[in-house]
């Protein structure tokens, strides 16, 4: 079994310098502090140390998210592209929430071949390619397909919250909280760690 600590290491180790031109400090992971800090460095991709919910589920590298979200970045222009990379756009609902939905919309638009405003949950399921990655694709088709018509509608997809899939996150992320805030710090992060240690 992964434990937290190995789960954020790996990650890190996966996301490091995502969003930053420059290269992380070397750092020992050789306490809680320590690995606290690594965990700042990764999740708080605002840089206004505390990291939020999203931020905590986008920076443990739940793969339905970041494979929704590369799904829709393969599907921007070359321009786009050239102003944005892969990596950086698994963050772009915090980016730039308006551009997200504006790209949102488009990729539905992508999807739905005969523009009658819906996509069946087949074809979105068949949008995640790989073995583990079509497991995802399968629980968002059900999850967005609100009244089970086995079609998605534009309504459905632009309201669906795609983190909301990712329960383990979520849980991690409750069990950290220590005092509910929504929010984590450096503080709480440490205690937990030290629980472990």
């Amino acid at each position: 079994m992964i434990t937290l600590i190995n789960l954020i290491l790996l990650t890190f180790l996966y996301t490091t310098d995502v969003c930053a031109q420059t290269t992380p400090p070397k750092l020992e992971i050789n306490n809680p502090q320590s690995v606290a800090e690594i965990m700042m460095m990764q999740y708080d991709f605002d840089r206004d140390g505390i990291i939020t919910e999203k931020e905590f589920i986008i920076g443990n590298g739940e793969s339905g998210y970041r494979a929704h979200l590369s799904n829709i970045y393969e599907s921007l222009n070359s321009q786009d592209k050239e102003e944005i990379t892969k990596q950086q756009y698994w963050f772009i609902e915090m980016i730039d929430a308006a551009k997200y939905k504006k790209d949102l919309l488009s990729y539905f638009e992508y999807l739905d071949n005969d523009s009658d405003g819906y996509i069946t949950t087949e074809e979105y399921k068949n949008t995640f390619t790989g073995n583990y990655i079509e497991n995802f694709g399968r629980k968002y088709a059900q999850a967005i397909d609100s009244n089970k018509d086995n079609k998605i509608s534009k309504s459905e997809y632009l309201n669906f919250d795609f983190t909301s899939l990712q329960s383990g996150s979520h849980e991690q992320f409750r069990n950290i909280d220590a005092n509910s805030d929504n929010i984590l710090t450096s503080e709480e992060m440490k205690q937990i760690f030290e629980k472990q240690w």
